[in-house]
């Protein structure tokens, strides 16, 4: 919530509300919402592209270069001229040594604790204590650093260096809506979840916990002094060696946390069969979320991936199924921005992630999850049982036309029509049948060509034409002794006629009754009102 508690050294406020990759679109601040969350706590804002200044107008800050977010780098900076006075947002409690110059240039940077801390010019000794402290209960801590800049224009490494320690931003993301409950229905449903995220580990495990993604106690995988790779305890009270031969054992007791250093330093050959028993990846690369879902497909697994960032965009690409979080209101419009170098204003457009992925969600829920999964499996469903019914149906028609037509059967044309008719609405209104609201264990068939498929047809092509056959068989009795077929002549009334549409128009009907496949995947049949209501017209109708 916008105005911190608390009052703020300049320096800190300055990268809190000057480092940020945002934009200014029709008068709405476009961009992180996480960098737009630590302009608003500073009572700062941006009045135009790339310049920021403090709630009384007293303090601004121009971004003259910026050096983007980099994930391999997990930092991001910018070169800024500020002008001002300088000192405390809280001006009654600002001594007057903080006042800075009133016009100077500053290097601004902000990235993960691990990433910036090689490039402090002095490291404060409770510095890891702390950050590993807030990671534990599920802090988002991001690093904030500053120097002041003798030119305005830089290499990144030149500017990213001999930084002086500025704080720590420290963020507790809210579970978004419908999270846990999401995560609780597929749990159910037996689905496996795996989070993969550029966190600190101890966040990412305890996030996990929160969200009941997993519900084991985390083991997370570290190195020992002497490099060795190791398994620890959220607090690190106990050790066990790395062996991947134990990876599914410790898995059944523990919710494995892999970072992506870690990661890294394992053979390749080994991810995949690691791709099993692992839950948690944290601290990972967009090149690495990728190789881990295509380990998990060359596990034989079926992967869907959420994400909605550009470092997702790999990791959506080789999923079998790729859902894109559009998680601000600004982003699905297309915005036409200049276009500028790599160092200057970002570009706001629709999003890499939206275009690798086959689904896009206007939200930030995972539910969405739920509903692709449930709409995914009811249109198999409907398409195996549409294939057996028109088996089935096509099988009927086969034989009256053939068969029955060498003995003289016809059908009339309103019959034909009729039949026609109801058939096709029938089709139609099944192939509008809604999912199950609750996803389950089950799977559906895959394949028409599976066994209780095939035996299906088979033994219900067996009872329609025995009841054909002896329907026909019946009628012919009724025949006179001199009867002779005439296969050209027209249509007559007459019982065999009669009782072959009748039972044909039966056949036809009861492939939709008996084939339609209800519960699990999709609602019963009576929640279908418009079939049901087609069916009662047919019945008036015979």
């Amino acid at each position: 919530s916008p105005g911190l508690p608390q009052s703020l050294p300049f320096h800190t406020m300055a990268v809190m509300a000057g480092c940020n990759s945002s934009t200014v679109v029709d008068g709405e601040l476009v961009g992180d919402p996480l960098d737009k969350a630590a302009m608003q706590s500073v009572l700062w804002s941006m009045i135009v592209p790339d310049m920021v200044s403090s709630s009384d107008g007293r303090e601004k800050l121009q971004i003259l270069q910026r050096f983007p977010f980099r994930s391999e780098l997990a930092r991001m900076s910018v070169v800024a001229r500020h002008v001002g006075r300088g000192g405390d947002w809280m001006p009654s409690v600002v001594p007057s040594a903080t006042v800075v110059s009133a016009a100077s240039f500053l290097i601004l940077a902000k990235g993960s604790p691990e990433s910036l801390r090689p490039l402090l010019a002095e490291v404060p000794a409770d510095y890891d204590e702390i950050v590993d402290g807030l990671g534990r209960r599920g802090m988002r801590v991001i690093c904030l650093a500053w120097r002041p800049a003798e030119k305005r224009s830089y290499q990144r490494d030149e500017a990213e260096s001999k930084l002086t320690f500025a704080g720590l931003l420290v963020l507790k993301s809210r579970i978004k809506a419908h999270t846990i409950s999401a995560l609780r229905s597929l749990r159910l449903a037996s689905q496996k979840m795996v989070m993969i995220t550029g966190d600190h580990p101890l966040t990412a495990a305890q996030v996990s916990l929160e969200t009941g993604l997993a519900t084991l106690p985390p083991l997370l995988l570290g190195r020992n002094s002497e490099g060795a790779l190791q398994w620890s305890s959220v607090h690190e009270n106990d050790v066990v060696p790395f062996d991947a031969s134990q990876l599914e054992h410790l898995a059944q007791r523990n919710t494995l946390v892999v970072p992506g250093p870690e990661l890294a330093l394992l053979p390749g050959e080994l991810v995949a069969p690691m791709s099993r028993a692992v839950q948690v990846y944290a601290r990972t690369s967009p090149q690495q979320k990728e190789s881990i879902v295509q380990a998990m497909n060359d596990q034989g697994m079926i992967t869907m991936m959420v994400g909605d960032g550009t470092n997702d965009v790999g990791a959506l690409k080789r999923a079998h199924v790729g859902v894109s979080l559009l998680n601000s209101p600004a982003l699905p419009r297309r915005l036409g921005l200049p276009n500028r170098d790599d160092m200057a204003r970002p570009s706001v457009q629709l999003g890499d992630a939206s275009i690798a992925s086959p689904f896009t969600h206007k939200g930030e829920s995972v539910k969405v999850v739920l509903t692709i999964m449930r709409c995914g499996r009811a249109t198999l469903s409907t398409v195996i049982m549409m294939y057996k019914i028109m088996a089935l149906n096509s099988l009927a028609s086969a034989f009256a036309m053939s068969v029955l037509s060498l003995d003289g059967v016809k059908l009339g044309d309103g019959q034909t029509a009729i039949e026609s008719v109801f058939i096709s609405m029938f089709f139609f209104l099944v192939s509008r049948s809604q999912p199950a609201p609750k996803l389950v264990q089950a799977r559906p068939t895959k394949s028409i060509f599976e066994w209780p498929v095939l035996l299906s047809l088979v033994l219900q092509s067996t009872l329609h034409v025995s009841v054909l056959i002896t329907g026909w068989t019946l009628a012919k009795s009724h025949r006179p002794l001199d009867y002779k077929p005439d296969k050209d002549g027209d249509f007559e009334p007459n019982w065999v006629n009669t009782t072959v549409f009748l039972i044909t128009a039966g056949m036809h009907l009861s492939s939709f009754l008996a084939n339609y496949q209800g519960a699990p995947f999709l609602v019963p049949i009576t929640q279908n009102r418009g079939f049901m209501a087609g069916v009662g017209i047919f019945f008036s109708v015979m």
